[in-house]
């Protein structure tokens, strides 16, 4: 079965967003890029930059609901205190 091109799924992803998309996407290993050379791509290296830092919440609450079950704060924080002394 042929594969749709990218182009027709992401119908409004930019030229070098969609190379990225390609690259990293390989089916091969071999073909896929590391690290390094995926972040040489026009898409990491064009103004503006995807997202700026400054513009990035630390505060996870505004964007996402994070409430979570005070037992299992307190389960995770007990694995945390025991790895830490094991």
């Amino acid at each position: 079965m042929a594969s749709k091109p990218s182009r027709a799924i992401f119908t409004t992803s930019k030229s070098d967003e969609l190379d990225v998309l390609e690259r990293v996407m390989q089916f091969d290993p071999k073909r896929r890029p590391n690290a390094s050379k995926t972040l040489q791509l026009i898409y990491f290296n064009n103004p503006p930059a995807p997202c700026p830092s400054d513009q990035i919440s630390n505060d996870l609450g505004q964007d996402f609901d994070v409430s979570l079950d005070q037992s299992l704060v307190l389960a995770i924080l007990s694995v945390i205190k025991a790895e830490e002394c094991g």
